[in-house]
């Protein structure tokens, strides 16, 4: 079996190993992976792998490396596990590898849990596994843009529902970071759409991303971060960062000041720039775990619900990506080695998505 590991002190650093298949216990699944996205969202996984865990859901022996899950589809070669059949497809959490041995547990018709004792303690929303051949919602042509995109509108729709929730902390504007990142374009769609929606929305961007970014039609106003001390209003502000670019919230929370009410950081896309900040002005920096605004959600709402509210929204969002969203394909893990570099070196466009086949 052939997986990918990354260096856990140096997350530029990839490589490929092969391990040997172990022998399934009473009550586990081998599935073969059969694709995976990269996105810049595993970037994030792989620069929090310890502060958040990530290394922790695909464990390997060798010292100071680790598996960076991603997000993708397989299906069941082999099973010791009643209730789970041969040839089952699933959606959900996988390492960059060939095969993953889970052990279901709380199967349901149209999902099921991994309850491999190492997951336990890990949050839950990465432990469900869709059982595509009963899943109501499952469209065979929206696959490739379901691994892709799924996981970080998924993301875009939970800080969309949190600033709601919020009443936007009494914001006059909303300033996205990494404005031309997926995540970040899927809630500025998703802020753009609804007409309640008061605060000014702001985009910050690149220069190379600025045309990109102002051709979606989703912002007020696009600010590159050259020009963010010159044209940032003075204004009660919400700050999203995408990127964790140190540079930036440095500058913005200097320019803001006490005006600044609330900064949160989702992504690290811009890793070689993330780094701890000393004591800012304005709001204290905090991460946003998109996990814990859908167990609130799941506590006021009930089962079920935040998660029909997600999948409508991320399907408008997928259907609306076609017009700008090209998916590049990988046919082997060799070639994912090579578009995961990419993403390390910053050389993804925004208009493109990897996805990887495991041949």
């Amino acid at each position: 079996m052939q997986l990918l590991l990354v260096g856990k002190n140096d997350i530029s650093q990839i490589k490929s190993v092969n391990a040997s298949s172990r022998t399934l216990n009473e009550g586990e699944v081998r599935l073969r992976v059969e694709s995976f996205a990269l996105t810049a969202n595993n970037i994030t996984y792989a620069v929090t792998g310890d502060l958040i865990g990530y290394w922790k859901f695909f464990p390997v022996s060798e010292e100071g490396w680790g598996i960076v899950p991603v997000w993708g589809h397989a299906v069941v070669i082999e099973t010791e596990c009643e209730g789970i059949d041969l040839g089952e497809r699933l959606y959900g959490y996988l390492p960059m590898a060939e095969e993953l041995v889970v052990h279901p547990s709380r199967i349901r018709q149209n999902a099921f849990k991994d309850g491999s004792d190492h997951r336990s303690q890990l949050p839950a929303v990465y432990n469900e596994y869709i059982r595509l051949n009963n899943s109501e919602h499952h469209d065979t042509g929206l696959e490739d843009l379901q691994s892709i995109l799924y996981p970080l509108y998924a993301t875009s729709y939970m800080i969309y529902d949190y600033l709601m929730d919020n009443n936007y902390f009494g914001a006059k504007q909303i300033l996205i970071g990494s404005a031309s990142s997926k995540t970040a374009v899927g809630l500025l769609q998703l802020l753009s759409d609804d007409e309640t929606v008061d605060p000014k929305i702001i985009g910050l961007t690149s220069t190379r991303n600025q045309d990109f970014v102002k051709n979606l039609g989703v912002c007020d106003q696009v600010i590159t971060y050259e020009n963010i001390e010159r044209e940032t209003e003075k204004i009660p502000s919400v700050y999203i960062d995408m990127s964790g670019n140190a540079d930036v919230r440095v500058s913005l929370h200097t320019h803001l000041d006490a005006q600044l009410l609330v900064s949160c950081s989702v992504g690290v896309s811009h890793w070689d720039k993330f780094r701890p900040t000393k004591e800012l002005p304005g709001a204290k920096p905090q991460m946003f775990f998109a996990p814990a605004q859908i167990q609130k959600r799941h506590d006021e709402w009930g089962p079920g619900v935040i998660q029909g509210k997600t999948q409508a929204a991320w399907r408008d969002l997928a259907i609306k990506s076609k017009s700008w969203l090209t998916v590049k394909e990988g046919k082997n893990l060799t070639d994912g080695i090579v578009a995961y570099k990419e993403l390390i070196a910053g050389e993804t466009l925004p208009t493109e998505g990897h996805i990887i086949r495991t041949g």
